[in-house]
């Protein structure tokens, strides 16, 4: 994802929405509803699904992210 979608899912991930992700970005919210498109496209999420697609794309991307091995 790039930084933008990255930082839309986080915020999306935090709650907020389209209406609140549009103002702190400064955009509209046909913007936010683009790059949630994207977002949904790029994680395979099924938006037809009766998990709601902001929910699971997040679901899908944490299950996926690589986390760094841990340094005692």
């Amino acid at each position: 994802l790039t930084p933008t979608q990255l930082s839309v899912l986080h915020m999306v991930a935090q709650g907020f929405t389209t209406t609140e992700i549009a103002r702190r970005r400064g955009c509209t919210t046909s913007a936010v509803e683009k790059v949630l498109g994207v977002i949904y496209r790029r994680l395979n999420v099924d938006t037809d699904s009766a998990i709601h697609p902001r929910v699971e794309a997040i679901r899908i991307f944490a299950a996926a992210a690589v986390l760094p091995e841990r340094v005692d």
